[in-house]
């Protein structure tokens, strides 16, 4: 809390371009987002403000609405990165909300704070995640073939 960091969901494997990318954008609170049209129940769905700045981050979002997914990368500045941890704090030990993602703690700072979260555009950078044996093997296959990692 209080300090820089960024945020890797554990199941993700990616370029190291999409951490560069992060890294390097020029607002540092920011998450990687996976341009798409074709988005389902599963992903983490990221809708804009007419400002170009994250406005929802959720599995519930209308896919037709979403400009892409989160891929689970996420950037926090020092300030955020205490708010962050507040929310947390606030819905896991206040409300007992354990079973949720903790985009819904940067929802929360979206909606009650103002918080101006902007998405970083990874374009056709490889990311995937991993949450069943075929996903694995997949990654598995690709990652192999691929000359950087």
């Amino acid at each position: 809390s209080g300090h820089e960091f960024v945020l890797l969901d554990a199941d993700i494997v990616c370029e190291r371009a999409v951490i560069a990318r992060v890294l390097r954008h020029e607002i540092p609170d920011c998450l990687g987002v996976r341009p798409s049209d074709s988005l389902g129940v599963e992903e983490m769905k990221i809708v804009l403000d007419d400002k170009g700045r994250v406005r929802e981050c959720a599995k519930t979002v209308d896919p037709k609405t979403a400009i892409g997914e989160s891929i689970g990368i996420n950037r926090f500045s020092p300030a955020a990165s205490t708010r962050f941890f507040a929310a947390l704090e606030e819905r896991v030990r206040g409300k007992g909300l354990v079973n949720e993602y903790n985009d819904s703690a940067v929802q929360q700072m979206i909606d009650d704070q103002n918080y101006e979260l902007w998405p970083v555009d990874l374009g056709t950078l490889y990311c995937a995640e991993i949450d069943t044996p075929a996903d694995l093997a997949e990654v598995d296959a690709k990652v192999r073939t691929m000359t950087t990692c």
